[in-house]
């Protein structure tokens, strides 16, 4: 199942920065501040906040906001939107975040069931998920996580 635009922006921003970023927050308000991962500085001017159920960040210090894409795609140097979407997808696979009936994230976003050490791999699935997209974000997954030859064949 591929994680849907809505159900990431729904991702509690400040767990998923802290867990990828290792950025430590405070909370302020309704609010939550820490030093901007942009640049140096002496005062945090780095903030992010639930609107409307989508988390978003504002950084005063180097002039940007935005969601969890546009985070991504400035910090990792993405050229747009679909990479930026790609890569927070292989970030945050569907074996990490728990996803309820309605495929929102569920209380425990990102955070992987515990005993699960081997992934299984379902080829056809993943072929059939990212086949409208760039096949080859599917291929280096498979090839980074090695599975078994078994499991090598593609679809006809």
């Amino acid at each position: 199942m591929t994680v849907s635009v809505e159900s990431l922006k729904a991702l509690n921003l400040v767990d998923f920065l802290t867990e990828h970023y290792h950025m430590e927050f405070h909370g302020v308000g309704n609010q939550y501040v820490c030093h901007s991962p942009f640049g140096e500085e002496k005062t945090p001017s780095f903030f992010v906040r639930l609107v409307n159920g989508h988390w978003l960040f504002k950084d005063l210090s180097s002039e940007t906001g935005g969601s969890i894409f546009d985070f991504v795609r400035i910090k990792e140097n993405l050229g747009g939107f679909t990479e930026a979407l790609a890569y927070v997808r292989r970030m945050v696979s569907p074996m990490s975040v728990k996803l309820d009936d309605a495929g929102k994230p569920s209380g425990s976003e990102g955070k992987g069931e515990q005993g699960n050490t081997q992934p299984s791999y379902d080829v056809a699935r993943l072929y059939e998920q990212f086949k409208g997209n760039d096949v080859s974000v599917c291929r280096q997954y498979l090839l980074k996580s090695n599975p078994s030859p078994a499991v090598n064949a593609a679809p006809k």
